[in-house]
Formats: structure tokens, C-alpha cells, sequence
């Protein structure tokens, strides 16, 4: 029958015969649980530690909610089941021009595929200047002419406040979040654009997308008062089926008259909102790589103090029987725990100061109108946050850890 290994070891060591891989998993789990619990006497290299990696996960989720609050923005339920037609070459709706012919080929196109019922609106888009409610200045807002049709297309259409405008009347709908962003919209109040006066009559709101961020008109009385003649600047349909986009695409490139392009709305809003989301998550990545860097010293400090004052224990350790390799893991596992418990409360900071806080800023993808949008703390944002925690603590930890099992166990017994 084996004996134990001696002294203490025989709680912690197990016997001679055990599995060495079950041994040095009892030690790894022993001295993790009794390091977690010594972290409340080393109360002050704990916070440290913790609160330097927060204020990393604070910015990256931060920066990323920003980047998803402007792509959500963009987004809208009905948007798949929604075809744009703009001109061949045109990068948004501002820089597209149709002429009346080219509204009414590609009206013959889209029935002759989709029936004579089919909705077509015919849309025109332009910018007028407002000044923002919280007084920082006068800011680019879409003015969008469409029939009554053309606002059924829009998913969840209804009206909140007022009523309906009046096809052939100088009225605007405005969109609920252009209310909130945008003095001069209250209901009743006259508003000038280009030439003309308007008088808002009703607040409209639609399920997500731009929309309630624009405001709405009729488009022959916008194209007066733009002096823009017969011109408009996309069409909008329904896509019931799937393959609808191609047979109308195919019906379209019939008539040689015609140079314009499709594509379906979510699609094209996608490439509106991609440049400047990538750009906010790449200065965000960027910021937390240096702060994180900042971080790792915070944590790469506090770890190399936390194993000069248990240098004696860990001697102890080692004469009792534990191995290097459970008390380097330990080590680790402190550092990690430090960091990652850092990375969930930066996380949470950022939920509760971000999520839904509204800010706008300047479609640069070829409108130049300014997007409101609220941002948008996700699982993804709070993933990444936890997850640079952990990077920070895995190397955080190696070098203290080394340390730790290096050191020689005769000599620290018998220093003061």
C-alpha cells in the first residue's frame, strides 16, 4: 500500500498511486480557491487592478455601442421587401436624377412583372437647413417628397401626432425622431423650404430605418419650390417574391434608354452605414489597444506585488508537496480573474452610461444629413469588452507566474 507523500501533502498531493493528472488538478483548484479568497486582504491591488482594465472595456463597449446605434439606424424591418432604383452610378438618393420619362419606364417595367396594381412611388429628395433643439448650431435634414402610396411602402407607418397631410397642400409630416432632434417642427408651426412655406400637420414614426428622421412633402410642390422641374431622384417598390429584383432588373435593361441600377433597400442603406461604422470601431479598437496597453502595466504591477508579498507561502507550498505547475496556473487564474471581473464592470458601466443615449452625426456615405441615432450597448460589445479582460489578464499573469515558481525556496524560508 503507498504512503503519502508527507506532511500536509496528503490533503493536497494525494497518494502515490493517484493519476498525476487528477493530483495536479486538486493542487490548481486548492490554491486558486484559497488565492480568490485572498483577494479581500489585498483589497487595494485588487481595485487597482480591477478598475485599469474597466476603463479599457469602458471605451472599447463604448465605441462599439456607438458603432451599432448608427448601423441600427439604418435598419429597417420592410427594407428586404424593398427595391431603390437610382441612377447608374449614383452613391446615394442626393446625387441620383431620374427624368419623368425614366419614372414612367421604369413604372411600365415594374407592372409589367408585378402586375398593374403594383405600388411605384416615385420619390424626390432634398436638404433644407434646421436649427437643433439643443442650440449647437444649424444641421442638414432630408426633405423627401412622396405620394400617400409611397408612405404605405414605408413598414409601420401611422401617424402619432396631428393628422395626414393633404396630397396638393403645402403640409409636412415629420418624422417623430426629426421632433425630438429639430426645433421650428411643432405641430402648426410654418416652416420654409426652398421658395415656399410649409405648415407641419402631423408627426409620423415607421418601424426603425431613417425615416423618422426625415421630413415629408408632396413631391410636385418640392420640385417648385427646388425649381427642379420634372425631375426626381429614385423610385421605390415592393419586392413580394424573392426573384421579383431580377425580373425587374431584366425587364429594365430591355429598354436601352434606360441607365439605372437596383438594389434592395437594406442592402443599399448597409453600404450608406458601413464606411463610418468601421471607421467609429477602428478608432475604438485603436484607443482601447493603447489604453489596454496602459492596463496590462496596471495588472502586470499589481500581480508582481501580489506574488512578492506571498513569496514565503509559496515556499511553503512548494516544501508541502505542490508542484510548479498548479501554482503557476494560480497565478494566472488570479490575473484573470482581476481583469475579466474588470472587463464585466467596464461593461456594465458602459451599459448604463451608453445604451439609448441619443447623439447624431453627418451621413458622410453621399447625403451629408445629419443621422440621430440612440446608442446600442449589444451582447456582441459586452463579449468583446470580457474578452480583452481575459487577453489582458493571460499576460498579465505569465511573467508573475514565472516568477513565482523560480524562486528558490531555501532562501526565501530564511530571509526575513
Amino acid at each position: 500500500m503507498a504512503g503519502h507523500s508527507g506532511g500536509p501533502a496528503g490533503d493536497y498531493g494525494g497518494t502515490a498511486g493517484e493519476d498525476l493528472i487528477v493530483r495536479v488538478l486538486r493542487q490548481t483548484f486548492a490554491i486558486c480557491m484559497f488565492n480568490l479568497r485572498d483577494l479581500f486582504t489585498r483589497l487595494h491591488l485588487t481595485a487597482i487592478g480591477i478598475l485599469g482594465v474597466a476603463g479599457v472595456s469602458l471605451v472599447l463597449v463604448g465605441m462599439l455601442s456607438m458603432a451599432d446605434g448608427f448601423r441600427s439606424a439604418f435598419r429597417s424591418d420592410g427594407a428586404v421587401k424593398r427595391l431603390i432604383v437610382l441612377r447608374s452610378g449614383a452613391t446615394s438618393e442626393l446625387s441620383s436624377r431620374l427624368t419623368g420619362n425614366d419614372v414612367e419606364a421604369i413604372r411600365q417595367a415594374i407592372r409589367a412583372v408585378e402586375g398593374t396594381n403594383a405600388t411605384v412611388s416615385p420619390e424626390t429628395y432634398f436638404i433644407t437647413s434646421l436649427a437643433r433643439r439643443d442650440s449647437t448650431g444649424e444641421v442638414n435634414v432630408p426633405v423627401r417628397g412622396l405620394s400617400p402610396e409611397g408612405m404605405a411602402l414605408r413598414s409601420g407607418f401611422r401617424i402619432v401626432a396631428g393628422r395626414m397631410s393633404v396630397p396638393g397642400a403645402h403640409e409636412l409630416l415629420v418624422g417623430k425622431r426629426a421632433v425630438e432632434e429639430y426645433s421650428a417642427l411643432a405641430l402648426g408651426s410654418p416652416l420654409p423650404i426652398g421658395r415656399q412655406l410649409w405648415k407641419v400637420v402631423g408627426v409620423f414614426e415607421t418601424e426603425g430605418g431613417l425615416a423618422p428622421s426625415e421630413i415629408w412633402g408632396d413631391p410636385y410642390l418640392l420640385q417648385t419650390a427646388f425649381d427642379r422641374g420634372n425631375a426626381w431622384q429614385l423610385v421605390v417598390t415592393r419586392l413580394p417574391r424573392r426573384e421579383s429584383q431580377f425580373d425587374i432588373e431584366l425587364q429594365m435593361s430591355r429598354d436601352k434608354r434606360l441607365q439605372v441600377r437596383s438594389v434592395r433597400e437594406d442592402r443599399y442603406y448597409a453600404q450608406q452605414s458601413h464606411s463610418l461604422s468601421l471607421f467609429i470601431q477602428f478608432v475604438g479598437r485603436l484607443l482601447s489597444f493603447a489604453m489596454g496597453g496602459i492596463a496590462l502595466f496596471v495588472v502586470l504591477s499589481s500581480m508582481y506585488a501580489a506574488v512578492a508579498a506571498r513569496r514565503r507561502e509559496i515556499a511553503i507550498l512548494r516544501v508541502i508537496g505542490f508542484g510548479g505547475f498548479p501554482i503557476l496556473c494560480s497565478v494566472i487564474e488570479e490575473a484573470v480573474f482581476l481583469a475579466t471581473t474588470g472587463g464585466l464592470l467596464g461593461g456594465l458601466l458602459a451599459y448604463l452610461a451608453f445604451n439609448g443615449r441619443r447623439l447624431s452625426t453627418l451621413n458622410l456615405s453621399g447625403s451629408f444629413t445629419q443621422i440621430p441615432f440612440a446608442m446600442k450597448v449589444t451582447s456582441e460589445s459586452l463579449r468583446s469588452g470580457i474578452l480583452l479582460g481575459i487577453v489582458i489578464g493571460i499576460l498579465a499573469g505569465i511573467g508573475p507566474a514565472i516568477r513565482a515558481i523560480r524562486g528558490n525556496v531555501a532562501l526565501t524560508l530564511t530571509s526575513n
